[in-house]
């Protein structure tokens, strides 16, 4: 018997207008081999891998994230901002910028490298592309997209990604 795919199911509306869409990073960077690669994670501090399961896998709440992220951004200086943040308990929110705040603590603002496989960004499917982007927008981290060289035919990454890794795939 095949497995018949599920489907998505409802759960939030698209990440609101603003500085929350996605944006051309305008520096995409492409790497294919392991060396070039290597030389680029030296640069940061930090590596952090997010690891998803693209559309199948949703987070109803990261509409909340980015809502309460820009509502502190734009009304409360960054030392208010982060007293609200440590003053809130609970929910995929609280956790992301909690982690965020983490990595800037442990390795310095923005000194730190976001890796995930380069789920493609769709506004109605929040999925492991909106919280990598998320921490690209609300952390300025740097966002590096590992994906085979197969996707090219579909466009490759988003325009958001700072940096791919291209692996060519081996057929057994």
């Amino acid at each position: 018997k095949q497995r018949q795919p599920m489907e998505a199911p409802k759960l939030c509306p698209p990440v609101p207008e603003g500085p929350w869409k996605p944006q051309k990073s305008g520096r995409l960077q492409e790497f294919t081999a392991e060396k070039s690669l290597f030389k680029l994670v030296q640069d940061f501090a930090g590596i952090v891998v997010l690891s998803g399961y693209g559309a199948r896998a949703q987070y109803k709440e990261i509409h909340d994230a980015y809502e309460r992220a820009k509502f502190m951004d734009e009304t409360m200086s960054e030392d208010e901002a982060a007293k609200a943040w440590a003053n809130t308990s609970g929910g995929l929110a609280d956790d992301l910028h909690a982690f965020g705040r983490a990595m800037d603590s442990e390795y310095g603002k923005s000194n730190w490298l976001l890796v995930y496989g380069g789920d493609p960004y769709n506004a109605t499917k929040p999925d492991v592309a909106h919280i990598a982007l998320y921490y690209q927008n609300v952390f300025k981290c740097s966002v590096l997209a590992v994906q085979c060289t197969e996707l090219l035919q579909y466009g490759g990454v988003d325009p958001w990604v700072e940096y791919v890794y291209y692996l060519s795939l081996i057929h057994i």
